[in-house]
């Protein structure tokens, strides 16, 4: 009789667990995201990247240790989009898109500029480089979070014991609030070396009809393979940007 209940209790005890995992496994589907505050946006988002192994640890985005100051970051919805006012001559140092490994199909792009800032036939209040961040699937892909390694040196990437990129120590890591198809950071030309060494990975994610995350990902740009890991880095040196144009486009 003993064991006729411990085998009824272990079989309920399995369900219940089995139940649990279902739940928590379609919590993001059922989760109207796009309701939340931007706060519980980003706590919800950074739990779904680390449950489903996106990114190797917890971040603090208010930690990045970039040792010079970014000037702006600027994250655009999709349901606000700024019309930039920009020289279409100015030159890109990288122009690199990251390709989804499952479906080839390239996602998000990268280009790194260096421009002047200011009004357009105006004065000149800045020269800047900038990294632009923009989603080029149709598909329903927004940016949750953007990691960056900017240094001098590629040996200098932070990675794991096995030799893999730690996306979450990087000297930049950012995340923003839901539906951002478009990010732009700007620095002051003084606050970016000559020539650089810069790694790129980004969450992404898509919304279903209810507002819940249907799938995310973690996108690498294209680049020098790190090692055997799917980790890449792009070198680039401004000089190959020319002199730059003007540019208000934030």
């Amino acid at each position: 009789m003993m064991k006729k209940l411990l085998l009824l209790f272990i079989a309920a005890f399995t369900i219940i667990s089995c139940s649990v995992e279902e739940t928590n496994e379609d919590r993001a589907d059922l989760v109207d995201v796009t309701a939340l505050s931007e706060e519980r946006f980003i706590n919800f988002m950074e739990e779904d990247a680390l449950s489903n192994g996106l990114v190797p640890e917890a971040i603090n985005p208010d930690a990045s240790v970039y040792p010079y100051d970014i000037e702006s970051i600027v994250a655009v919805s999709d349901l606000n989009k700024l019309l930039p006012i920009t020289n279409p001559e100015f030159g890109n140092c990288v122009d690199q898109d990251g390709i989804d490994p499952a479906t080839g199909e390239s996602i998000l792009n990268l280009k790194i500029a260096k421009v002047q800032d200011g009004i357009l036939g105006g004065p000149i209040s800045s020269n800047n480089t900038k990294f632009t961040y923009t989603l080029e699937s149709t598909d329903g892909w927004f940016i949750y979070s953007v990691f960056m390694n900017i240094d001098e040196d590629c040996d200098d990437l932070p990675l794991t014991a096995d030799g893999t990129p730690n996306v979450c120590r990087f000297n930049i890591r950012n995340c923003f609030g839901s539906r951002k198809t478009k990010v732009t950071y700007t620095f002051s030309d003084s606050c970016i070396d000559e020539c650089t060494c810069n790694s790129v990975y980004a969450v992404l994610y898509r919304l279903n009809s209810n507002g819940g995350i249907s799938e995310s990902k973690g996108i690498w740009l294209d680049g020098d393979q790190v090692g055997d890991s799917v980790g890449t880095t792009n070198s680039f040196c401004k000089d190959d940007c020319g002199t730059g144009g003007i540019s208000n486009d934030n």
